[in-house]
């Protein structure tokens, strides 16, 4: 898992984040060609904004496109809100679904 900060610029002042977070996609997709003739599937998926503990905790707000609450038009999301996309791609329908990158980001990328 990582971000959607690894696809476009996000929160300003994340480049290394952002940098670190893309290189892990390119990771996953090399892993997955590397160990597919051994039946192994590995994807990425790319989460927006999620309201946590820890994010709950922030001392200041975040600047950047990422933190605008218009770019959301599905809203914030929980950590559960990910299982949806996760399950399947787990079990037998996802023997096929390697070397992906699934974007979950609440309408980032069309608002």
């Amino acid at each position: 898992m990582t971000t959607i900060g690894s696809q476009v610029p996000v929160l300003i002042g994340n480049a290394g984040y952002s940098a670190s977070k893309a290189a892990v996609n390119m990771l996953s997709k090399n892993i997955a060609l590397d160990h597919a003739k051994d039946g192994i599937t590995v994807n990425c998926i790319l989460p927006g904004p999620m309201i946590t503990e820890d994010t709950a905790r922030m001392s200041a707000p975040p600047s950047g496109p990422g933190a605008v609450p218009e770019r959301y038009p599905l809203g914030l999301m929980k950590p559960e809100d990910i299982v949806a996309l996760l399950l399947p791609l787990l079990g037998p329908s996802g023997r096929f679904i390697t070397g992906q990158s699934f974007i979950v980001d609440s309408g980032f990328f069309i608002a």
